[in-house]
């Protein structure tokens, strides 16, 4: 695939396909590199001991002949998907309590004072109202959920909001106690 880079013919250009593809999770880049340096890039490769599966290999190759076009509007409708869900949750529990989400595929959300302990947060959003969101505990964020909104389409990332929105909601409505 043609391509443009820093030039030089010791310079190795190193490319991850998360945010440049859209493939958040896939765990797949790609090197570019002058002929005849390949011998001594590989000496170097073979120390990592990942590989990314061949799935996400064959994707990648995908993305790359499918070209920027399609990069533009996978990343437009992740840019509407991302306001929507930001929306939401400013809406429906204040700014402040919403971090994130200038570079990331994902916001950090503080939960309602009535559910502070969120793998409890996260197990009742789940059973209750159908939707899965990570416990902020995990990521060094205690009392929060971490809420993803990559890797769906924009009508399945609509029905988690109307979900995760009506589990927020009862989750503020919760009195005297903390935790459902």
């Amino acid at each position: 695939v043609p391509h443009a880079c820093v030039g030089g013919e010791n310079v190795l250009n190193l490319f991850s396909f998360s945010k440049s593809y859209g493939m958040m999770g896939w765990r797949v880049g790609c090197v570019a590199m002058p002929l005849g340096v390949e011998e001594e890039m590989l000496k170097a490769q073979d120390t990592i001991p990942i590989c990314p599966p061949i799935l996400s290999q064959k994707a990648a190759a995908g993305a790359m002949e499918a070209g920027r076009k399609w990069v533009k509007e996978k990343v437009r409708g992740l840019w509407r998907t991302k306001k929507r869900m930001r929306g939401m949750l400013v809406e429906c529990l204040g700014e402040e309590a919403v971090l994130g989400g200038s570079g990331a595929i994902y916001l950090m959300v503080k939960l309602p004072e009535s559910m502070e302990e969120d793998e409890k947060a996260v197990e009742w959003l789940v059973k209750k109202h159908q939707v899965c969101v990570i416990p902020g505990s995990a990521c060094g964020f205690r009392g929060h959920v971490r809420v993803c909104y990559s890797n769906l389409s924009e009508e399945r990332c609509e029905e988690a909001i109307k979900r995760l929105r009506s589990g927020l909601e009862e989750m503020k409505s919760l009195e005297g106690g903390k935790g459902a």
